[in-house]
């Protein structure tokens, strides 16, 4: 076993080293997962999960600048005194290792592997954020769920690339429902203090007893119920979703904009229609909405230099709505631009989806109203030829019939066309051919 072992430190050293001559991860990104498995490999087969404390055994290694057969047997030595000092100590529960860590601040680092959950941003900001803040068990329903979810690089997306508007996205409604601390997650800053109302839910206030405040913030629980929160981890993940879309051919008339710090922008307004106007409701993402704004000019540009104003001076979670007939005079006619939207749904416990009730739309696409145009009568007439073309056949199907002795009646309805109107369009289709005509 010893000989194998060496052979596995002397490859992984051998790996570490080339990875650094390429320049390290960045520079080849196949060479440092096969870096990162080697060290699991190596562990497991001293029976120790990769938490830091068993990993810097192995940097410790992978930092010199040579290795000699006396290095690789200490090295083996540390790691099986390391590996009899993890397998005699005490057996304790998930619940109760959260509950050690909250207790003696272990690092994630070194906790996370143990649980079986992967070091990523959220997780170990459940470790050194959520954890000082919730019970040990809802942080334990959490790292259940994620398991399942195995989401980890959308949570990172949400975090990266929607700071601001996270709550419109479908990523998040997908999510929410599942993992309970996703705000809390992507809003964090860790230069600026956490607030008791990032994480007790504000139905929930009055019986948390157990806090302290120092200035409006929060201490730590001591101890506290199960979760601060009403329900479970769900059972299972998330069942798939595909949104029905639909393109608004209307034009949007907007009425009011609401936003806020930490959500897109909702725009209020109706339907341009002949007859009745439609009221809705869409979802914008605040960089889609400037765009869509900026092609109206002057009015647009009156829209923009108000709304710019007001999203610079929002503050906290306060909702800002501008009235665009009290400011401006008058309300904005998006008449270029078509919108391909989807009505929003929430998820219950086992998955399945809910639709809203309110007439509230999010627009995941903003269409060029000329270009559009252009592509759908390019479609319709394809597809009006092809029609045609099906049409015109009945009425050959029709004539065969007719010759084969079937009564006229009997040869129309056979062939779909004892309609008056079908009918005369497929005799006069019929003529056109036949006559060596072609219809544009």
């Amino acid at each position: 076993m010893s000989h194998q072992q060496e052979a596995d430190l002397l490859e992984y050293f051998r790996q570490y080293k080339l990875l650094e001559e390429k320049g390290g991860p960045e520079q080849d990104g196949d060479l440092f997962e096969e870096v990162l498995a080697k060290e699991e490999e190596i562990l497991q087969s001293f029976g120790l999960p990769p938490a830091l404390k068993h990993l810097k055994l192995l940097h410790k290694l992978a930092n010199r600048k040579s290795v000699t057969v006396a290095v690789l047997q200490k090295t083996i030595a540390a790691l099986q005194k390391a590996a009899e000092a993890h397998l005699s100590g005490p057996v304790l529960t998930d619940l109760e290792l959260l509950q050690k860590a909250k207790e003696e601040e272990l690092s994630p680092y070194d906790i996370l592997p143990e649980l079986g959950i992967i070091t990523h941003t959220y997780p170990i900001f459940l470790m050194e954020v959520a954890l000082n803040f919730v019970h040990p068990q809802a942080i334990l329903d959490e790292f259940y769920a994620l398991k399942r979810l195995d989401c980890y690089g959308e949570l990172y997306q949400l975090k990266s690339k929607h700071p601001k508007s996270f709550k419109r996205t479908k990523l998040y409604k997908q999510l929410k429902p599942y993992l309970k601390f996703i705000d809390q997650y992507v809003r964090y800053n860790p230069d600026e203090p956490v607030f008791i109302e990032d994480w007790v839910e504000e139905e929930v206030l009055d019986i948390a007893e157990g806090l302290t405040y120092k200035e409006d913030m929060a201490k730590p629980y001591d101890s506290g119920p199960a979760s601060l929160f009403d329900e479970p981890a769900p059972a299972k993940a998330p069942a798939a979703w595909n949104p029905k879309y639909t393109v608004l051919t209307d034009s949007v008339v907007i009425e009011e904009i609401m936003f806020s710090r930490d959500s897109g922008v909702t725009v209020s307004g109706h339907l341009a229609q002949y007859y009745r106007p439609t009221r809705l409701m869409l979802g914008f993402e605040f960089d889609q909405l400037l765009e869509v704004i900026q092609v109206y000019r002057a009015d647009g540009q009156d829209v923009l230099l108000y709304f710019n104003k007001n999203r610079q001076q929002v503050a906290g979670d306060e909702p800002v709505i501008l009235n665009l007939k009290d400011k401006l005079g008058k309300e904005l006619c998006l008449d270029q631009h078509y919108f391909k939207i989807y009505k929003s749904e929430s998820l219950d416990r086992e998955g399945n989806a809910l639709p809203m009730e309110e007439e509230f739309y999010i627009v995941e696409e903003v269409l060029e109203k000329a270009k559009h145009d252009q592509q759908e009568v390019q479609q319709a007439k394809g597809e009006l030829h092809g029609l045609f073309h099906h049409v015109r056949n009945h009425y050959y199907t029709y004539l065969n019939d007719l010759r084969s002795g079937m009564s006229d009646a009997q040869a129309r309805k056979e062939n779909g066309i004892d309609d008056y109107v079908k009918f005369e369009l497929a005799r006069l289709l019929y003529t056109i051919d036949k006559h060596g005509g072609k219809i544009d």
